[in-house]
């Protein structure tokens, strides 16, 4: 929570906007697709951003997630050098 905070007191304006946003959206979204939607996002961080973008131009991709949670994804991932990695809090959840 301490590096989250200090990785976003130190984002200039509009990148604090813009992370914020990005929360909103997700937040936004409800209990089970935000699940699964941190999920892809937790993916999608570890990737080059060439395959990130092959993955989420898929079919099976696009499929699987509507315009406004591939939207929600891309603003999330537009933020995420910002955003310190989060271990899951149950270890059961690690890996899903």
């Amino acid at each position: 929570l301490l590096e989250r905070n200090e990785a976003i007191a130190n984002m200039s304006a509009a990148q604090r906007q813009q992370f914020r946003g990005a929360m909103q959206q997700f937040s936004s979204l409800p209990q089970d697709r935000r699940r699964l939607v941190g999920r892809a996002f937790r993916d999608l961080r570890e990737m080059p951003e060439p395959q990130r973008q092959a993955l989420m131009n898929s079919d099976r991709f696009r499929s699987q997630f509507s315009d406004e949670e591939r939207n929600t994804l891309n603003n999330l991932l537009a933020v995420e050098p910002y955003i310190p990695v989060q271990k899951p809090k149950d270890p059961q959840d690690f890996g899903r």
